[in-house]
């Protein structure tokens, strides 16, 4: 189901996961997945079996992942931080992850982005150089054995928060 809604233009970056909805109770899971008897399947009737067990099932967990985003953005907006939505969702996956290690440092290297990522030394400087051109990172400093790289400004914003909670 995040596949197909993927596919279609909903997905949402993994800020939810129906698959933790699911998990929490299998047996409910197995059931809403039940649509007509094995007879049914391999017949072919399943292609025409009646999906509103399922629906029903899978909408009740959309709603669920959506209130608990809602209650964190909430959460969030009380302790005074600003909604950074849009430059978030400027960000492919592996940026978002990438802001994590700048939680304990200004600056990285392709070294650092590397052992964080587990890719060659050579991926990890294409990868950085790409980023500089995107202007999500800037170089610290140009010299070429040690070039260290910093977030561009309006990506330290999304960090700022929470280094000042630390």
């Amino acid at each position: 189901t995040t596949l197909i809604l993927h596919k279609h233009g909903y997905g949402l970056r993994g800020i939810y996961s129906l698959e933790e909805y699911y998990a929490r109770d299998l047996p409910a899971y197995y059931e809403a997945l039940t649509v007509g008897s094995d007879e049914d399947y391999y017949d072919g009737k399943r292609a025409i079996a009646d999906l509103t067990g399922f629906l029903e099932y899978f909408i009740a967990g959309m709603a669920e992942s959506f209130a608990k985003i809602r209650a964190e953005a909430e959460k969030a907006r009380e302790r005074g931080h600003a909604d950074q939505s849009v430059a978030l969702r400027s960000l492919n996956p592996q940026q978002r992850q990438l802001l994590r290690l700048f939680m304990d440092r200004a600056e990285i290297a392709a070294k650092d982005v590397a052992e964080f990522f587990k890719l060659s030394a050579r991926q990890a400087r294409n990868l950085c150089g790409k980023w500089t051109e995107d202007d999500f990172l800037e170089i610290a400093d140009p010299a070429p054995k040690t070039r260290k790289y910093r977030l561009a400004p309006k990506y330290e914003k999304l960090i700022q928060k929470r280094l000042e909670e630390k």
